[in-house]
């Protein structure tokens, strides 16, 4: 049950928990996280679950996790500077950072602010069939892009369906003008969408696997690509004035926001790497092997780095998909960077990733959890936390 706010629980402090079935629990020991004494109530999260999140509370039983959320608790355990970055045991490709600061001293000049400008797009692909059991739509992506009223952060907006750009526009319209941008373009406009054709016929071969619509529909893995040419053409038109650029898709928050929140890099983001989530433990696979299982490493709902490093990585995502297509393999971006680190590909990726990981919340959303939290770091200090926790938390 999401934002579980323990209705017959006096005094709990819980204001936004995943999956929380605190709902009714007679004589709750919560309201500071004193001695908590649920240690056999089915589904409660405190006594040695593994992907608990309190580690410094007094008498707490949640003894080794990053980041409690317990407003009034002493001890307050939040902790600035722990982020868990993958698994150790990692065997991909670690590139050394290649010195970006030649021929990139505009970057370096500008008096660029610490903030984070979020590049997103729509293109309309129709009714399509997600997965085994869904179908996504526009009416989908509507419901979701509605969350992007509540982000205080800079957003260029790329779409092919002019209703989507003035919803978009009018969603955000509280917002100065200087923080939303909004392109109306066609998607024949990019490399990535050129590729259908050549994707379509890699697609039909017989024995390619069904994954819906990664191996299915080519636009579908275009519109995947074409995430990259956007980053490219931000970098390449002067659009950001941020320290630091990121990928956000359109679809990116799921859940009912109800309060603004600003995004702001996670406290230990390294500047000559390109900030991903890691979804699964690294598997050494060959290229076709991680096309055919459609394998995830990381995910490529939201990455995060400096603009110069970034354009390296788009040129290195460019020459690796055009290498892989060559290859008569295909599937969306996810899996395409899977290829580029993996040392069974013969191709060497100029950028390092930082992976980010974390057991106990929902993988593909962390990145942006971060996110919010480091905004968080930032203004606790003037208000109360209790006040913030609400509208701005994000699990």
């Amino acid at each position: 049950m999401m934002g579980c706010q323990h209705p017959n629980i006096a005094g709990c402090q819980h204001p936004k928990i995943t999956g929380c079935q605190h709902l009714v629990i007679t004589g709750c020991q919560h309201p500071d996280i004193k001695g908590c004494k649920h240690p056999n109530i089915a589904g409660c999260q405190h006594p040695k679950i593994t992907g608990c999140w309190h580690p410094n509370i007094a008498g707490c039983q949640h003894p080794n996790i990053t980041g409690c959320w317990h407003p009034n608790t002493a001890g307050y355990c939040y902790q600035d500077y722990i982020i868990t970055e993958g698994w150790s045991d990692v065997n991909c490709k670690e590139p050394v950072p290649p010195d970006v600061f030649d021929g990139a001293e505009e970057y370096l000049r500008r008096n660029q602010s610490k903030d984070i400008t979020f590049v997103t797009a729509y293109f309309n692909l129709g009714k399509f069939q997600k997965g085994s059991f869904k179908t996504y739509s526009t009416q989908t992506y509507y419901s979701w892009m509605k969350n992007y009223a509540f982000v205080y952060n800079k957003i260029i907006l790329y779409t092919d369906l002019e209703d989507l750009a003035i919803k978009f526009k009018a969603e955000r319209s509280h917002f100065p003008d200087n923080m939303t941008r909004i392109f109306l373009v066609k998607q024949n406009e990019f490399w990535a969408f050129g590729l259908i054709p050549k994707i379509e016929k890699i697609y039909k071969q017989t024995d390619y696997p069904k994954w819906y619509p990664n191996t299915v529909m080519a636009s579908y893995s275009c519109a995947m690509h074409v995430k990259y040419d956007l980053i490219k053409r931000v970098i390449k038109e002067k659009l950001v004035k941020t320290k630091y650029l990121a990928w956000m898709d359109i679809g990116y928050f799921r859940d009912t926001e109800k309060g603004t929140f600003s995004l702001k890099p996670p406290q230990n983001i390294k500047d000559d790497h390109i900030a991903f989530v890691q979804i699964h433990k690294y598997v050494d696979m060959t290229p076709k092997e991680i096309m055919f299982s459609n394998s995830v490493f990381l995910a490529g709902g939201l990455f995060i780095g400096r603009p110069e490093y970034l354009l390296l990585l788009v040129e290195d995502y460019i020459k690796a998909v055009e290498k892989l297509i060559a290859m008569n393999l295909m599937n969306t971006d996810q899996q395409v960077l899977y290829c580029m680190y993996s040392p069974k590909f013969s191709f060497q990726p100029r950028v390092p990733i930082q992976r980010f990981y974390s057991k106990s919340r929902l993988l593909w959303f962390y990145l942006g959890d971060l996110c919010r939290e480091s905004s968080l770091i930032l203004v606790r200090k003037k208000t109360k936390l209790s006040e913030v926790i609400a509208s701005s938390i994000f699990v």
